[in-house]
């Protein structure tokens, strides 16, 4: 027969072995917990981030561009408010002097004069690209240089308008002979041209010498044959 001491101890081995066991279940079991927190908040802190980066592309992508070419809404509001200087929306227009008669003599510059003569109604005869045969006025420019050194006439322009709306008149350029590029100290020297003008709108004529950049438009004007 087994002593009491004996039968006590065997009777509480199973009950020390669940025990052992169960605190190591719930030490894995708590381990177990602890890893799928980590991982879920590093997964969390991904996505967060990779949607954080993907909302700033989206919005970079979507977001319009200022440059060139970009569509802007349209404005609600008055116009904006200028900055900086003003820009001229048109070059500047050279200075014309007041007109005068067509057999005086006008000066563009000191030292030099020119005038109108020879006026004339002609037939326009066409012989340049895009030139029209039709009536014509038919004209002498002349410079006359009263100074002592050289002048240039190179970019010398003459001009025809008639009637009170001032049309240009078409030069037949084929039918013309410009002034000399320069005119000598105490020179004339002469031009003759040719601007088709209808035959009944001749009462009222201009014609203008722009002798150089910078320098007054003279116009003679009058009644022309």
């Amino acid at each position: 027969m087994a002593s009491p001491k004996n039968d006590v101890p065997e009777a509480h081995r199973p009950t020390r072995r669940r025990t052992v066991v169960g605190i190591i279940v719930g030490v894995v079991v708590l381990a177990v917990v602890a890893v799928v927190v980590v991982v879920s908040i590093s997964h969390g802190s991904g996505s967060n981030g990779s949607a954080s980066a993907a909302a700033s592309a989206t919005g970079a992508a979507i977001a319009p561009s200022s440059g060139a070419g970009a569509v802007l809404p349209p404005s609600t509001g008055g116009p904006a408010a200028a900055t900086g200087s003003p820009v001229a929306s048109d070059p500047a227009q050279p200075d014309v002097l007041p007109a005068v008669p067509l057999t005086a003599t006008a000066t563009p510059a000191p030292g030099l004069t020119v005038s109108i003569s020879g006026l004339a109604a002609v037939n326009g005869v066409a012989n340049g690209v895009g030139e029209v045969s039709g009536p014509a006025l038919a004209f002498t420019v002349t410079a006359v240089n009263t100074g002592t050194a050289s002048v240039s006439l190179a970019s010398t322009v003459v001009g025809v308008t008639y009637g009170s709306a001032l049309t240009p008149a078409d030069e037949l350029t084929s039918a013309s002979t410009s002034l000399p590029v320069d005119v000598a100290a105490g020179a004339t020297v002469s031009g003759s041209y040719v601007f088709t003008i209808p035959a009944d709108q001749r009462d009222q004529v201009q014609i203008s010498v722009d002798y150089q950049a910078g320098v007054p438009v003279v116009v003679f004007a009058g009644t022309t044959p």
